[in-house]
């Protein structure tokens, strides 16, 4: 039944989490999409009467555009999530990554590039800084590793030493930075500006099979870690 309904939901089509949409996208990514999808459809439908997932899982993101070159007044907008999607730079192999700095760059990124500026009407360099400004009770993060190159994330899930702490804890700064850190025995006191997150479930793809069944979506399944205690 709860299949059934899916496949009359125009929006589960296009996000290309069942079976018989023709470019479905690999199991192992659809948990990824199913939970985003589900998130966002839920909030929608909810909007009218109560607001609860979006004080759950809300997180506010602000995005702002510096010129260099003109010294125009800077541009600014925010938006809400529900989902925090974890953003991989370029992995050399030369220096050990954690997760926390993995978490921290998706949280706080400043990036230089080439955008249209309406006021000197030309295409100037700007220095675009996207940073969380508030912090939701329950964290919900998107790995999304799917792909082989370096950027994909895959790099760092397969190295062999523990990448997944049980719990972190995320400070926002007056000035506008983030710091991310990963906790063992530290001091797990909440402030205003700074939250401890508890990791309670990752859910895993293992690959199996042939290469021929990998190559079709298949040839491994997906198994759910939850904390019990």
């Amino acid at each position: 039944s709860f299949l059934s309904a899916l496949c009359t939901m125009p929006e589960a089509d296009r996000l290309q989490i069942l079976d018989t949409s023709p470019e479905a996208i690999h199991p192992a990514r659809r948990p990824e999409a199913f939970i985003r999808f589900l998130l966002y459809h839920l909030s929608s439908e909810a909007r009218r009467n109560s607001t609860v997932l979006d004080s759950l899982c809300g997180t506010t993101f602000r995005s702002v555009n510096d010129f260099i070159e003109s010294k125009c007044n800077s541009e600014s907008s925010e938006s809400r999530v529900l989902t925090v999607e974890l953003k991989y730079a370029r992995d050399d192999g030369s220096t050990k990554r954690f997760f926390s700095d993995i978490l921290q760059n998706s949280l706080f990124s400043q990036t230089r590039l080439r955008a249209w500026n309406k006021v000197s009407k030309s295409y100037e360099t700007i220095v675009q800084r996207k940073t969380v400004t508030s912090l939701p009770p329950m964290l919900v993060i998107s790995c999304g590793c799917a792909g082989q190159r370096p950027e994909d994330g895959l790099c760092f899930w397969r190295q062999a030493e523990e990448c997944l702490p049980e719990a972190i804890a995320i400070e926002l700064s007056e000035s506008g930075t983030v710091s991310v850190a990963e906790l063992r025995n530290e001091d797990r006191i909440e402030s205003a500006n700074r939250r401890i997150y508890k990791l309670h479930a990752v859910v895993s793809w293992i690959n199996s099979g042939d290469d021929d069944s990998k190559a079709r979506g298949h040839g491994g399944h997906h198994v759910l870690h939850p904390r019990l205690t």
